[in-house]
């Protein structure tokens, strides 16, 4: 179970990190509760790759940028013909909208990683109730190693869905991605 959370923990720093990819992939065949993980079609994979950077990536790429727009100002200021006055100052435009895009794919890449809407089992074997209550029914039960994704919350307890199955598990038992 360390193995499947840390490096799922190391997708979301890395997220094309091919030797994270096919290690994950690796533990996954030695997990006894298959979870049915939908493959995303070409196209989705091409968009979220581009959107999976990570924010030093995304932060970088913005200090890049910034000195592009200082130094396109500094031709706009000193430049004296009007036409390469107005080429520096839309090219300057396009830069800075492109920086502040970059601030905020940033932001969007900071709160994807330290948002955490899954959770890998650290026992054994759990018992998935019904409702939060050691005296409620078991649904199912759940082995080491297991990713389930956090629906709900309590006090002591996760809601929990795997492939489509729901039910609760004590939080002692789970550990957070």
């Amino acid at each position: 179970p360390s193995a499947v959370l840390f490096y799922e923990k190391g997708l979301k720093i890395a997220p094309g990190n091919k030797d994270l990819m096919h290690n994950l992939q690796f533990c996954n065949t030695l997990l006894k509760d298959k979870n049915n993980i939908k493959k995303s079609i070409f196209i989705n994979d091409l968009i979220l790759s581009f959107l999976d950077k990570s924010p030093n990536y995304w932060a970088i790429s913005s200090i890049i940028l910034l000195i592009v727009v200082c130094i396109l100002f500094f031709f706009y200021w000193i430049s004296t013909e009007n036409s390469l006055k107005r080429l520096y100052f839309y090219s300057l435009i396009v830069t800075l909208l492109l920086f502040f895009s970059t601030i905020f794919l940033s932001y969007i890449s900071k709160a994807k990683l330290k948002d955490s809407n899954y959770a890998i089992i650290f026992s054994p074997v759990v018992k998935v109730m019904t409702s939060p209550s050691e005296n409620s029914s078991t649904t199912y039960q759940l082995h080491e190693g297991s990713k389930a994704k956090i629906t709900g919350e309590s006090e002591l307890w996760y809601e929990i869905s795997f492939n489509e199955r729901k039910g609760w598990i004590q939080k002692k038992y789970l550990k957070k991605i």
